[in-house]
């Protein structure tokens, strides 16, 4: 759940009103293992933490591709709700 804090209005900024509801963001499904710990506004973005609770024994076993892809296609399903 995204919480807007502040109203940018030009280069002014304003306490967001309490009438404007949080955002609630369904999240992609991370491969087992991976835990989000937080979620940062960047520019055009949201950008995910995550940290991996235990890595296998033998890194071979996930290759850094497979990991990278499973990564990304978290990310590019991610669904922004509209905004009104």
């Amino acid at each position: 759940m995204l919480t807007p804090t502040t109203l940018h209005i030009g280069q002014r900024e304003f306490r967001a009103p309490k009438r404007i509801r949080p955002v609630v963001l369904p999240l992609p499904e991370l491969p087992k293992g991976l835990r989000l710990t937080a979620v940062r506004p960047a520019e055009d973005e949201l950008v995910l933490h995550t940290v991996a609770d235990e890595w296998p024994a033998r890194l071979s076993r996930v290759p850094l591709p497979d990991l990278l892809a499973w990564l990304t296609t978290a990310a590019l399903t991610l669904t922004l709700p509209r905004f009104r």
